[in-house]
């Protein structure tokens, strides 16, 4: 800091560069119109950066025929247009996505403001800038003073020229650099005098109308303020550096906004006055309960859009009166300043008319400021919007009150002889009070009017007529419009109420309701389905939710083909609403042409999915619907989200467990493999020795254990491949009628090797039946249970193999009397590659594993338990000892079914 306090100016030049580089740089050539050389400019700044070695692409560049300004062009490299067929006709259009694909360092795009061919992602090429500045791309473009939002009425009002094409205030703010432009309002003249501007007759015209030397001077002047004013701002910024911004909360502004069109001219003035004092704005509507047409929905919801694209909090609070709830949200938010519109009505009001809510805001604001800004003439807009009102209502409502009142007149007509004519204002008044519950504010002044008239007619003296001779009679009947208008109006306030508290309480209960029902939802698909029904029967419209599949695309949950309704356009609405995270399609800006509305499921990069809804034809939304909408979203989406995290833990256990499993598969195979290969390479040693290979005995006992070893070897590679083909279900069984008793003694005959000095008993009962099995498959679950039993058991056990028969099935049981299982063990033998604390080194885990697959795969069953081996002629019935006895011994037994084979005529 300089002795006077003041920020050092080097020091301000060192932060300016550093700052640039954090982000894309956005810069803007600013100009007063159109002609005063913008495009010139940027493009002769973009031939400096390319002989100094930078990277400049031209994405679009509009010469409006400037020989001067084509000739800087030519040679530069260039993005190709995006052609549109509109109409028949082909525009090209800048392509924002081919830009962004080509990556330059600087992109060169003219004309901010420009509107795009219907079709595009964005309306507006500034939104297509927004993206390429997003993606890291720095931008240099162009733009008229006139195109500026909060700029354009007052441009209109002294131009007298309409502004169609405009730019938020947000995105000019958001340049890191504005240079301006600027010649002398004569020199234009000049240039548009000589053809360098517009050719011919479209020059003389513009001179004529818009390009007049006053104009064009008060234009200049708006300009080098706004140019002045956001310099200023940008360097109290780079004063500020780091420190945390000072609190803005007493200059807080409030702007009161409604359906009127004059809101929009409110809502510009606050913006350029939050921008002047450099503080935040809040935009507030307060919905009274009054119904609102298609076209007040409509414009209601524009208003409110078009504060939050100036830079604005939205707030929409239901509330009777709105003055109060204009005061109380002020106090609420902080705010120090009150906006509102004052009538531009130039009738002057009535000296008993009620207060407008403007003064009553005025009255009632204490100490907070309140600044009223003129609206523009409507054609006295209260008389109109009086008017709509009364007219607003359904003619069946006019038929109603006038009916209910002719009953009236007729229940008077009997009961006056008993009351006076005075009594017979008390029917026409509870009448009045009762109808205005069902009606609205027309059909219940016409009923008013109406009673107050046949009153007057029928039953003040003199009859049949509308003179009435006395004063007292005068004063009643005066008395009793005021009391018949009045109740019927508070009532139909009191409904109004009612009609706020039910929509709000029934959006309570909704999203209580939805809440619940999701929240004990399983599964995506279900969670999917009840959350679209919630959507169509809240919303009244057609929904449809896509999520976001492994490639990156949208996929519709349930899984199914697209619906109908998702066309191209709207799938590319879609497509970007899942991009970008925000929201896109009908109503929105980007692909406002889709007939679908598009919001996301999730925040980016998260962001799951989209939900699209399709309204009626006509149909609008306010803002408190687009905010309960975004309640019922995020509910929606957080369901979403949890299925999707349930989803992915189970996928990250099974991915665990198959880690685990593959681990414990590479230990066990590689031990069992190492045996084996141990005795096959020790023999093979042994034989290469020629002193041992001359020796007969020797070499049979060597050649032997070599074959033992590779029986052992085929004998895990068979397991490896059995478990494989059980598990990816791509077993065949070749059935064939076999002798169970056979098997058995295959079984034992290839284990004859392994049976040492134990003793083994095989037990046949009933064998009668035939039995239609894979012989193969069946074997090798014999030989896994058999040479289980002889690994287990020790060398003096005794092995008992019994088969038995019934009717329809076949049975077969292998025991032993060895130490048995622990009971806890039991419930996880079959399991793959589970292994008891007690079992012995060597062995995979998978034996018990492919038995039970197998047996499975012909229709049977197997199990396992410990008990002694049941004496000969048991029946092969599981013994009377169960599991945990204490008794030694173990059995595995196994059924099947003795013919598998379909039945014919079965399905």
């Amino acid at each position: 800091m300089s002795e006077l306090g003041r920020a050092d100016p080097d020091e301000l030049l060192k932060r300016v560069p550093n700052e640039g580089r954090k982000r894309a740089r956005f810069k803007i050539f600013f100009g007063m119109s159109a002609g005063v050389g913008k495009t010139y400019a940027m493009l002769r700044e973009a031939r400096l950066l390319i002989e100094r070695g930078e990277d400049v692409v031209v994405g679009w560049v509009e010469p409006h025929g400037r020989a001067e300004t084509e000739t800087l062009a030519d040679g530069m490299e260039r993005i190709p247009p995006r052609l549109v067929d509109y109409r028949g006709t082909v525009l090209r259009e800048f392509d924002a996505e081919a830009a962004i694909a080509r990556r330059p360092s600087i992109l060169i795009v003219d004309e901010l403001a420009h509107s795009n061919a219907p079709g595009m992602t964005h309306p507006k090429r500034y939104q297509d800038i927004l993206d390429v500045l997003e993606s890291g791309i720095s931008v240099y473009t162009t733009m008229n003073i006139q195109h500026l939002e909060s700029l354009a009425d007052s441009v209109e009002l002294v131009t007298l020229v309409p502004v169609r094409e405009r730019v938020p205030d947000e995105v000019f703010d958001r340049a890191d650099e504005i240079q301006m432009v600027d010649i002398p309002p004569e020199e234009l003249i000049k240039r548009l005098s000589e053809g360098k501007v517009y050719s011919g007759a479209t020059s003389k015209e513009a001179m004529t109308h818009f390009f007049t030397r006053e104009n064009l001077s008060v234009l200049r002047e708006i300009a080098l303020r706004e140019a002045a004013q956001l310099a200023s701002h940008q360097t109290l910024d780079i004063m500020r550096g780091d420190s945390p911004p000072r609190n803005s909360g007493a200059q807080r502004i409030l702007v009161a906004v409604s359906r009127s069109p004059n809101s929009e001219h409110l809502i510009r003035w606050t913006r350029k006055l939050a921008y002047a004092l450099k503080e935040e704005w809040d935009c507030i509507t307060v919905d009274s309960g009054d119904p609102l047409t298609e076209e007040e929905k409509t414009r209601l919801a524009n208003n409110l859009g078009f504060a939050k694209s100036l830079g604005a909090k939205v707030s929409n609070i239901p509330a009777d009166d709105v003055a109060r709830a204009v005061l109380d949200h002020a106090r609420r938010s902080g705010a120090s300043i009150i906006v509102v519109g004052k009538s531009g009505s130039p009738s002057p009001r009535h000296p008993f008319a009620r207060r407008s809510i403007t003064d009553r805001i005025m009255a009632e604001s204490g100490n907070i400021a309140v600044l009223a800004v003129q609206e523009k003439p409507l054609h006295d807009p209260r008389k109109r919007r009086t008017v709509a009102g009364l007219l607003s209502s359904p003619p069946r409502q006019y038929a109603t009150a006038v009916a209910v009142v002719a009953l009236t007149t007729v229940l008077n007509s009997l009961i006056t002889p008993f009351v006076g004519y005075w009594g017979a204002a008390v029917p026409y008044l509870a009448t009045i009070s009762i109808i205005a519950l069902f009606i609205g504010r027309g059909p219940l002044f016409v009923s008013a009017l109406l009673s107050a008239l046949l009153w007057d007619y029928l039953f003040i003296p003199p009859y049949h007529t509308f003179y009435i001779s006395k004063l007292e009679d005068a004063l009643m009947l005066v008395l009793y419009i005021l009391l018949a208008v009045t109740s019927g109006w508070m009532t139909g306030k009191l409904k109004a109420n009612e009609r706020l508290l039910s929509v709000r309480e029934r959006r309570l209960e909704l999203l209580n309701t939805l809440a619940t029902e999701l929240a004990g939802t399983p599964g995506l698909g279900e969670t999917a389905r009840k959350s679209v029904a919630f959507l169509e029967d809240a919303f009244d419209a057609r929904v449809f939710l896509l999520m976001r599949d492994k490639a990156g695309d949208l996929e519709p949950v349930p899984p199914g083909p697209l619906p109908a309704e998702l066309g191209e356009r709207e799938l590319t609405a879609a497509r970007h609403c899942l991009q970008t995270g925000r929201r896109s399609g009908r109503g929105t800006d980007a692909m406002g042409s889709s007939t679908c509305y598009f919001a996301p499921l999730g925040n980016p990069p998260e962001t799951v999915g989209v939900v699209g809804l399709s309204l009626a034809p006509g149909k609008a939304w306010t803002g408190d619907t687009e905010r309960f909408l975004s309640i019922v979203l995020h509910t929606v989406s957080l369901a979403m989200e949890r299925e999707l995290l349930t989803a992915s833990a189970r996928e990250s256990e099974l991915v665990e467990e198959s880690e685990r499993l593959g681990k414990l598969l590479l230990d066990s195979v590689s031990h069992e493999l190492k045996t084996p290969l141990t005795i096959i390479q020790g023999s093979a040693s042994a034989l290469s020795d020629e002193d041992i290979a001359k020796h007969p005995l020797a070499r049979r006992e060597l050649v032997g254990e070599m074959m033992a070893g590779a029986e052992r070897l085929t004998g895990i590679v068979d397991n490896l491949l059995s478990m494989n083909r059980l598990e990816s279900g791509k077993i065949n069984l070749r059935l064939s009628e076999t002798d169970p008793a056979d098997l058995v003694s295959v079984a034992l005959k290839t284990l004859e090797k392994g049976r040492g000095s134990r003793e083994v008993e095989l037990a046949a009962e009933g064998l009668e039946a035939t039995l239609y099995c894979d012989q193969g498959l069946i074997t090798q679950v014999l030989t896994n249970l058999v040479q289980n039993a002889y690994r287990y058991s020790g060398e003096a056990s005794r092995i008992c193999i019994r088969v038995s028969q019934t009717a329809d099935r076949t049975g077969f049981e292998v025991s032993d009397d060895g130490p048995g299982v622990p009971s806890e063990d039991l419930a996880h033998l079959f399991e793959k590659f589970y292994r008891g604390r007690g079992a012995k080194p060597g062995g995979t885990g998978l034996g018990l594993s492919i038995c039970r697959g197998i047996v499975e795969a012909h229709g049977g069953e197997i199990r396992a338990w410990n008990g002694a081996p049941p004496v000969r002629g048991g029946g092969g019935q599981e013994p009377q000892t169960k599991a945990g006895d204490g008794r030694r011994g173990f059995t595995i037994a196994f059924s099947l079914p003795n013919d598998p084979r379909p039945k014919e005529g079965a399905r």
